[in-house]
């Protein structure tokens, strides 16, 4: 592994200035004077072909230069795939930023792999294989495994694929050399259930082996998402940065299709003696996120005092309320019935207000309500607060999660980001006469049979009956009904899909569909339209981590009208 000694050089009056905003705002924590130096993070840029795909990577690179930042870091993802066109971009705004070599910012990036995707010689057996190219066209200055020393403070940096062995034993000796101080970690995966999204998009090796390094921070990317989300810093045997994206991002809500937003926000790492300052921006409006309370690490780190534990957030912060006269309205939309829409206020609190779980529930044989379905909505905590709504709606809960005329208790409950429930509203709502439709198929996927648990760790593909696809012409409007019993690992839930192979696309409208963690017993129903696809779907489900799953019911019905 690479090593470079950076020698330390002076901060000005505007590091003397943000080094006393952050004292005041963590006086506990404070050091005396100016920070010891600023460094910009971005990740998951994703620049394509056009110099418009740099605009938020050069608003990005103002920010850092206005803010007087000696490093920056971007964790990977540069360009949305192998595009000489978007490295010469990127080059350009910072060479247009910076004219002046000399005195521009050290630079530091992240192997990963959407900058593999679609170079020419690429071997998958081979996942480094591009890095030199990239390298040369992007003018990365380290390496794909790296070790820098600024200022007296040790960065290592990893490539998305790692060598396990030689990953534990960078950081083992790393952290040995630095008793006391922090050693900072730049990667592209997040360790798995740690910041917001990486329980599908993090990694359970990573996370094994970090929590052995107490005084790691490490700051990673992949999972996307806002920095307005106070999930994103996470701390329990270590400390776990997320730098949110440049670019567009879902999420991992239970029960539906989540649609797709924009981020335009990075990050400014403001470094003391005892402790690093993370300062969200958001670009779009030029505003400092929670400028108030900015995400404060110290050290010595001391797992037990922690102040992002999820644990400890959830049992101090407040939870999230209704108003005192909160009540759901619904509308059936088409006649006849096709979807409802229920309503509902926003929480009092909606800057932490993560989701609201809205729950389907009908009574069964003994006259109990039994809950059958669980859909999630986002918080518009995403947004700034002149921009959030005072009721939200869940718009489009297919008719096939009803009986007409059967009676069902609908109940929404606030959940801030750190799990804290608030208190749930409900209403009972009898469902009329629904649009109708035509059964196609009704079964379970192969190799599924009836009664029978299939454990999987990872991916797994299961196939409809030959030549079922063949019959639906394209264009038609179909409803996937899926009853599941899911006994999940204890770190992440699953998602399902359908995908066509070999190119794995899936059918407009139907993304991945996340399950909750634990013992599950849902439905779950997905509308879509066929596409045009030489290849049949498959039912595709991943990211489970030592999971069984039972398919109780699947239809596949045609919608007409």
């Amino acid at each position: 592994m690479k090593r470079t000694k950076v020698d330390t050089v002076k901060i000005g009056r505007r590091g003397f200035l943000g080094g006393l905003a952050a004292a005041a705002a963590c006086p506990a924590l404070a050091d005396d004077g100016k920070p010891l130096f600023k460094v910009g993070l971005v990740t998951d840029t994703h620049v394509r072909k056009t110099r418009k795909s740099c605009e938020r990577v050069e608003l990005a690179y103002r920010l850092f230069k206005a803010h007087g930042v000696e490093m920056i870091v971007n964790c990977g993802d540069i360009a949305d795939k192998f595009y000489p066109e978007a490295y010469a971009h990127y080059c350009a705004v910072r060479r247009e930023t910076y004219p002046d070599p000399a005195t521009a910012p050290r630079e530091l990036y992240v192997w990963a792999n959407h900058d593999r995707m679609d170079y020419p010689e690429d071997d998958s057996k081979n996942p480094l294989l591009a890095f030199p190219k990239v390298k040369a066209l992007l003018g990365i200055p380290n390496e794909a495994y790296d070790e820098i020393v600024f200022k007296g403070f040790t960065f290592l940096v990893f490539p998305q694929w790692l060598d396990l062995t030689r990953y534990e034993a960078t950081i083992a000796k790393a952290c040995a050399a630095n008793p006391g101080k922090p050693v900072f970690i730049f990667d592209h995966v997040p360790p798995v259930d740690t910041t917001e999204n990486s329980r599908a998009w993090g990694s359970v090796e990573r996370r094994r082996i970090l929590s052995k390094f107490p005084q790691v921070i490490n700051v990673s990317g992949h999972a996307h998402g806002s920095l307005r989300n106070e999930q994103n810093i996470w701390q329990g045997a270590f400390t776990d940065v997320s730098v949110g994206c440049l670019a567009q991002w879902n999420g991992d809500n239970v029960g539906s299709v989540q649609p797709t937003l924009q981020n335009w926000s990075c990050i400014v790492m403001e470094v003391y003696p005892s402790k690093a300052v993370f300062r969200r921006f958001e670009l779009q409006q030029g505003v400092e996120i929670g400028a108030a309370a900015p995400w404060t690490v110290a050290w010595p780190y001391d797992p037990a005092n922690a102040p992002y534990d999820p644990k400890r957030l959830c049992a101090t912060r407040p939870k999230p309320q209704f108003p005192a006269d909160a009540k759901l309205s619904f509308k059936a939309n088409g006649e006849p019935f096709s979807s409802l829409a229920v309503t509902f206020p926003a929480a009092t609190d909606t800057d932490t207000t993560y989701l609201y779980r809205l729950e389907l529930a009908h009574r069964d044989a003994g006259g109990k309500w039994r809950t059958f379905a669980r859909r999630e909505t986002r918080g518009e905590y995403h947004l700034p607060a002149s921009a959030r709504g005072a009721t939200l709606t869940d718009a489009a809960i297919s008719a096939g999660y009803f009986t007409p005329g059967e009676p069902c208790r609908v109940s929404v409950t606030p959940v801030n980001f750190w799990g804290g429930e608030g208190k749930t509203i409900c209403a009972e709502w009898t469902p009329p006469e629904a649009k109708p439709v035509v059964r196609i198929w009704e079964g379970v996927p192969a190799p599924a049979r009836e009664g029978e648990k299939f454990s999987f760790n990872g991916a797994r593909e299961f196939s409809f009956p030959v030549g079922l696809w063949d019959k639906i012409p394209v264009g038609t409007k179909l409803r996937l009904t899926a009853d599941l019993l899911l006994e999940q690992g204890k770190v992440r839930g699953v998602n399902f899909t359908l995908k066509s192979p070999p190119d794995k696309k899936r059918p407009a409208g139907f993304g991945f569909i996340h399950t909750p963690k634990g013992m599950s017993d849902l439905r779950y129903v997905v509308e879509f339209t066929r596409q045009a696809a030489a290849a049949p779907y498959n039912f595709s489900i991943r990211q489970g981590d030592r999971s069984k799953i039972l398919f109780r019911r699947f239809t596949l019905d045609r919608i007409t009208g």
